[in-house]
């Protein structure tokens, strides 16, 4: 097959498995030429070397988590929509989780995404403020909605990490660990219980 024949998504293709089996670390041009079967000409031609490609796998990632997180929950009920995005943020890291590094802890690898591919990307942050946001005038919660947003995304985080690539859970009971974690966190900014609940039970 020429390269003029392997598409931009193939090749993306074959990037993704790279990542996924070996990390962002992992990736090269070289080891997807391989996977892909094409010469560095069609990688260059479409992504224009590593960068790109990484680039390109950051950007799908991040949509890809951001769907995951409100894309499936109920409009017009923020305990429901808020349940949804807590327990999906820890479920889609589980199922992909060397592209949640990827989009989190990229550093680790060297990679820093370019400029423009990281602004679209902090609309999933921010529409996490707006659900809080929701939650504040409506009496559910008390508190400045991008603080209780920041808090709320460190501890998922940070629960997710400890799974991923830290010591062990540290608890025989992971999901109840998260669970409880994230309510805690909510208690702190007085959450009327059907908040709580939905996200603990």
């Amino acid at each position: 097959m020429s390269d003029t024949s392997i598409g931009r998504d193939l090749i993306l293709d074959a990037a993704r498995d790279v990542v996924i089996e070996h990390g962002a670390s992992g990736l090269t041009v070289r080891a997807v030429t391989q996977r892909a079967g094409c010469s560095t000409t069609g990688i260059y031609t479409h992504f224009g070397g590593k960068q790109g490609l990484l680039d390109a796998l950051y950007s799908e990632a991040f949509a890809e988590f951001h769907q995951a997180l409100y894309g499936g929950a109920e409009s017009g009920n923020e305990v429901a929509r808020v349940r949804h995005a807590m327990r999906a943020y820890r479920d889609w890291a589980l199922a992909n989780p060397s592209r949640y590094l990827l989009i989190f802890a990229f550093r680790a690898s060297g990679y820093t995404p370019s400029p423009e591919i990281v602004e679209p990307t902090q609309l999933t942050f921010e529409a996490l403020v707006d659900l809080f946001s929701d939650l504040v005038r409506a009496g559910a919660l008390q508190g400045e909605p991008r603080a209780i947003a920041t808090h709320l995304w460190a501890t998922q985080h940070g629960y997710v990490m400890l799974e991923l690539t830290g010591p062990g859970t540290l608890t025989d009971d992971p999901v109840g660990a998260y669970r409880e974690g994230v309510s805690a966190a909510l208690r702190g900014y007085n959450a009327v219980e059907d908040v709580v609940a939905a996200t603990s039970d």
